[in-house]
């Protein structure tokens, strides 16, 4: 049974809505002021919070602020029961964390269609939670012990043949040297990878380290987009497949941030495309937006694929043995939101993908 906190000071209406709510064979947990209803949520845990604004003691808004801080309710479903003339304030609860409002007066049948209402899109929300965990559980399951552990084996293998070895040439410890160096670059970069979408995600959660962001000195566009694209061609041996169309655009890039969504891209572009084939950096003012686009000539992918970049899972990662955790366009799409941007992949199977970064100007 669905349970629902209902937090009134009037105790007509009070009484009014909790026949309602039992009728439809909900279980009604009633408070008569804001701090009485606080107290009820920690200790009760319900499935919806309904909610007056104007109270004693406290007050609607300061109601929802603080169970919001709160790890216990901040994902409870919370809907403003408001009056005729709070109309112009529901903004603000909104902005504070609030699911929705019904206006005073409402009908019984409206109280029990806005209730499930809340209920049906918490159940989309929670099978859409479920999904991700699936996909991490499948990703932890298949991708990163292969991730960790190829470079790992190596450093290990040949540290092994080292250390175990009578007699080695001179130029035999060099070449296990750079199989060891290698791998430990590749998994340095792999962890790297991880701890910085780590911060990302944090960083999303704090306006105030959202608005540092925005403080940053921007870079020079050419200059860092030219640069990062060579320098990342030349280490995956396509310096020749490089095709480079930038101009010099003023944006609120950091320099550190713009190169490392050009890496990622860069980088995804080359190991999904064959030797031989373009990869075309073309930059460009539009609509208000600096615009960078990052094309290979590769396989492509699919529409299922393309739903499924996240950054925790590999594409067909069952099926094919790819380097990459699937965290590079993750981590390009984390930073350009930060930024109020956004990133944009479309793809032809068989023949290209095409990334846009478009990022306010």
């Amino acid at each position: 049974m669905k349970r629902i906190l209902v937090i009134e000071d009037a105790p007509d209406i009070r009484g009014i809505i909790s026949e309602t709510l039992a009728s439809n064979g909900w279980e009604a947990l009633l408070a008569e002021d804001g701090e009485q209803g606080v107290a009820l949520a920690n200790k009760e845990m319900p499935d919806l919070i309904l909610c007056d604004i104007r109270m004693p003691k406290m007050d609607g808004y300061a109601v929802l602020q603080e169970l919001r801080k709160s790890p216990n309710t901040a994902m409870v479903p919370f809907v403003f029961l408001s009056g005729l003339g709070e109309r112009p304030q529901i903004r603000q609860g909104m902005e504070l964390g609030a699911d929705d409002y019904l206006l005073k007066p409402f009908s019984p049948s409206e109280l029990i269609a806005a209730v499930e209402a809340r209920f049906r899109k918490q159940k989309v929300i929670s099978q859409s939670t479920e999904q991700k965990l699936n996909d991490l559980r499948e990703s932890l399951s298949f991708a990163l012990p292969h991730e960790f552990g190829t470079p790992l084996n190596t450093i290990l293998g040949f540290s092994s043949l080292i250390a175990e070895a009578t007699e080695l040439k001179a130029n035999e410890i060099r070449e296990y040297a750079g199989y060891i160096h290698s791998s430990g670059e590749r998994l340095r970069a792999l962890i790297e990878k991880f701890l910085l979408f780590a911060q990302l995600e944090l960083i999303s959660s704090d306006p105030a380290q959202i608005k540092v962001l925005s403080q940053k000195a921007p870079a020079p566009t050419k200059e860092t987009v030219v640069m990062t694209g060579q320098r990342i061609a030349q280490e995956k041996q396509r310096s020749s497949d490089l095709v480079l169309d930038v101009s010099e655009i003023e944006h609120g890039v950091g320099a550190a941030h713009l190169e490392r969504m050009i890496r990622e891209v860069v980088e995804n572009a080359c190991h999904f495309s064959a030797p031989g084939s373009a990869v075309e950096i073309v930059t460009e003012e539009k609509r208000g937006n600096f615009r960078i686009r990052i094309t290979d000539h590769g396989k492509g992918l699919t529409t299922e694929q393309l739903s499924r970049v996240t950054a925790n899972l590999q594409f067909d990662r069952r099926l094919q043995e790819q380097q990459g955790a699937g965290l590079g366009l993750a981590i390009t799409r984390k930073l350009a939101e930060l930024y109020g941007g956004s990133v944009e992949i479309r793809s032809i199977p068989g023949k290209e993908t095409s990334v846009l970064i478009s990022l306010p100007l």
